[in-house]
């Protein structure tokens, strides 16, 4: 009867233990597999960060190239009309002085 008794005790001992390892385990493998999956969320939230901020950048680059552009083109444009005024002037008083020199 001791006998008996006492391979059941260790029998539900052993089942207790048993299930409290289990449990244990698949807790600990739960919040693992959270905590993974948190950090991969957060790496892809970071990445896409990344390329929409890179592509921002970008774009501001084009847009601040394109106004560069019209700027020296604009600077361009005024420099060859002031040449050509300079030169209508020129011819207009060089002219004149003939004229006026030949009168």
């Amino acid at each position: 009867v001791v006998v008996v008794v006492v391979a059941s005790v260790v029998i539900v001992v052993v089942d207790m233990v048993v299930v409290v390892v289990v449990v244990v385990v698949v807790v600990v493998a739960s919040v693992v597999i959270v905590v993974v999956d948190m950090v991969v969320v957060v790496v892809v939230v970071a990445v896409v960060v990344v390329i929409v901020v890179s592509s921002i950048v970008a774009v501001v680059v084009v847009v601040v190239a394109v106004v560069v552009v019209v700027v020296v083109v604009v600077v361009v444009v005024v420099g060859v009309v002031v040449v050509v005024v300079v030169v209508v002037v020129v011819v207009v008083v060089v002219v004149g002085v003939v004229v006026v020199g030949v009168f």
